[in-house]
Formats: C-alpha cells, structure tokens, sequence
C-alpha cells in the first residue's frame, strides 16, 4: 500500500494486513471494492518519506489481561493502528514513541484487533521496540551487544538469558 503526503502526514509505502474476505477471486472479479478503502490504515510493516520503519509482530496473550487504555488523558488509538499512525505522522523515532506515550492505546476485542502486538520503530539513529504491558506503555532501547531485536515474545522484563515478561517466566538461551 503507498500513500500520498498530505497537509502534516507523510507519504508511505508498507504491508497491509490481510482481509480474510478479499481474495484473489474476489479482487479478480471486481467485487467488494471498499475492502480497499480500509487498506491503507491497515499497514502491518511500513516506512515512510521521513525514513521511519514500523512493524508490527503479534504476541501471545498468555496470562496478559488486554490492553484497554495506555493513557485515559490520550486519544483512543487501537494497536493494529499503530503503524498507519507512526508513518504518517512521525519524522523521528522519537517523535513517534512520544505519539504513542501521548494515545490511549487499545486492544478493541473483536477478532485480529484484538491481538496483543509490540512494534519494532526505527530511523537513522535510533531503534526502539514499543510494547504495552499493564495498560503501560514500555519502551525497550537497550538491546544485547547494541543489536535490536523483536521477536514473537514480549521483551519487557528480558535480561538475555531470562524471560521475565508479565506473562510467563521462562529459561532462554542468549
């Protein structure tokens, strides 16, 4: 999906999720053509003209209640937005961890927008992984050897060789 900047956002290009209706027949008969309306806010993996990458990896829910809000002073933001929003209106990494510590961050329940995900968000000079645990915003900068990663586990709480995450304990080898 590649959007156009407009007045205050961006110009990208990314991934969009899939839609479970729209399949290749149905795209090759020219039906359900609003599908493609609501693509380009469902951008899993982007980056836009400012240079900002965004993805998105989906995480177990375990014993992990669901999101239901990171911040009541915010605006509701539901988590499979979070990429649209970055791209479009980010410039820096940082500037796109302070858009989501300024949302009210949701996990709606209902399907796919449900899921539990953390967001891998970078630029030129920095890397963060965005997760939200305790209906709090947990921003992981500090990656073993300087290398990032994200992976389908959540990283909050992880010392290299211990999963100390919310959910669950677990023994990993670094």
């Amino acid at each position: 999906v590649q959007t156009e900047a407009t007045k205050g956002r961006h110009a990208s290009i990314g991934v969009a999720a899939s839609v479970k209706s729209l399949t290749e027949a149905v795209v090759s008969a020219g039906q359900y053509s609003d599908g493609y309306d609501i693509l380009p806010f469902m951008v899993v993996d982007g980056v836009n003209d400012a240079g900002i990458v965004c993805n998105v990896n989906i995480l177990p829910h375990g014993d992990k209640p669901a999101t239901t809000g990171s911040n009541p002073n915010g605006d509701d933001l539901p988590m499979i937005m979070i990429p649209r929003y970055v791209l479009d209106y980010a410039s820096t990494a940082d500037e796109a961890v302070e858009l989501l510590r300024n949302a009210n961050v949701i996990a709606p329940n209902s399907d796919v927008l449900s899921a539990e995900m953390h967001f891998m968000i970078a630029d030129a000079d920095k890397t963060y992984v965005v997760e939200f645990v305790n209906n709090e915003i947990s921003v992981i900068e500090d990656f073993i050897d300087d290398k990032p990663i994200m992976t389908n586990f959540y990283l909050t709480g992880f010392d290299g060789n211990t999963a100390t995450a919310y959910y669950k304990s677990t023994q990993y080898d670094a």
